[in-house]
């Protein structure tokens, strides 16, 4: 009996990585036992890249791709042109995944292959990660591994964004509403959660699992200036974009509050520097968004077209830890159990009451 192993497009988004992009693509061409999956590196600034993708193609083979940036367009920009470039090769899935993102599993596309072709057709996207909760003022905050169970498959509210699996179908329904997969307004920070927004409000669904597991090499803890600069930006976008007025009268405040509070007290204390760097950086964000909030909301307007859920029961979700298992039995030709396909399509069971979650969650 043959088996199918439909077309995957892994593409590896890179920015100035020369030592984490070698170790990434040696352990993703070497370690990756999959029939049909061809390999596109977009790339800005690594130095000798050139050289390195040659060097590959002589080691692995010549379906490695290499796409070099003349622009810094950030990882908006690259991630766009990642899900372009995969859906002109005409293949069923999509594997977007960062510089630093280091295979340790023999079968971890086989396995998440094999996960998408046995679920239901409106998941759209998995994650060999943990997952993310996201507050209504736009705060993310990201699950542990230890949070989640074993040999499992979970609903994602945010999946993450180091590395992802994706259908065609998906990125080929938001090109023929006008939209790319990732938001322009966006450069860097809190760019996954806008597309993880975007997957729910669209009516779609996602997944985080654990059936296989990657190392993310880089360690971000210590954000460089910059970087809190595009997330004090970016969060307020998310807020914009994708949620009612209403919505906003509420939550606005309070991200106004979160922000000055990291930019006056957190910063300081976390990265031992003066509160007067993170608040020019807080002045500037903002600023940002005061000069483009015509051009904001009348984007906001044309893509709010697309959705077809209410934002607020995407809220009201959020505010639920994401530990609901769906056990993955191999035996089992309909993979999910009629419990577990009911956990997938109806609301998020609260298993903790108000006050265990204020406690555990802040």
């Amino acid at each position: 009996m043959n088996t199918y192993y439909p077309q995957v497009a892994v593409a590896v988004t890179s920015f100035k990585n020369s030592p984490y992009l070698r170790s990434s693509l040696e352990s993703l061409l070497s370690l990756t036992e999959y029939p049909k999956f061809d390999v596109y590196i977009i790339d800005y600034g690594t130095e000798e890249i050139s050289s390195l993708v040659k060097e590959l193609q002589m080691k692995y083979g010549n379906h490695i791709c290499l796409i070099e940036m003349s622009m810094d367009f950030g990882i908006t920009g690259m991630r766009n042109l990642a899900f372009e470039t995969c859906a002109r090769t005409g293949a069923k899935y999509f594997v977007i995944m960062d510089d630093d993102i280091i295979i340790t599993d023999i079968d971890w596309l086989n396995k998440l292959v094999h996960l998408m072709e046995r679920l239901p057709q409106d998941v759209v996207a998995a994650t060999p990660q943990a997952g993310w909760l996201l507050y209504p003022n736009c705060t993310a905050y990201g699950l542990k591994e230890t949070e989640t169970p074993r040999r499992t498959v979970w609903p994602a509210l945010c999946t993450g964004g180091q590395i992802f699996i994706v259908r065609e179908s998906l990125v080929r329904e938001f090109y023929k509403c006008g939209l790319k997969p990732y938001c322009d307004l966006f450069f860097i920070q809190s760019e996954d959660i806008d597309f993880a927004l975007k997957i729910y409000l669209r009516g779609y669904k996602a997944v985080c699992t654990n059936v296989t597991e990657v190392l993310h090499a880089r360690n971000r803890n210590q954000l460089p200036l910059y970087r809190i600069y595009h997330s004090y930006k970016s969060r307020v976008l998310l807020l914009l974009l994708n949620f009612s007025f209403l919505h906003l009268v509420r939550y606005v405040p309070f991200r106004l509050l979160h922000d000055f509070i990291h930019a006056v007290v957190v910063y300081p204390m976390t990265a031992r520097k003066p509160a007067a760097e993170a608040f020019v950086l807080l002045v500037k964000a903002y600023v940002w968004i005061l000069r483009r909030l015509k051009s904001i909301f009348k984007f906001r307007s044309r893509i709010q077209i697309c959705w077809r859920r209410a934002d607020d029961s995407y809220v009201k979700k959020i505010l639920l830890p994401v530990q609901l298992p769906l056990h993955l039995d191999d035996r089992s030709p309909g993979f999910l159990s009629q419990e577990n396909k009911r956990f997938l399509y109806t609301s998020f069971q609260k298993y903790q009451n108000e006050r265990v979650l204020r406690r555990r969650f802040g």
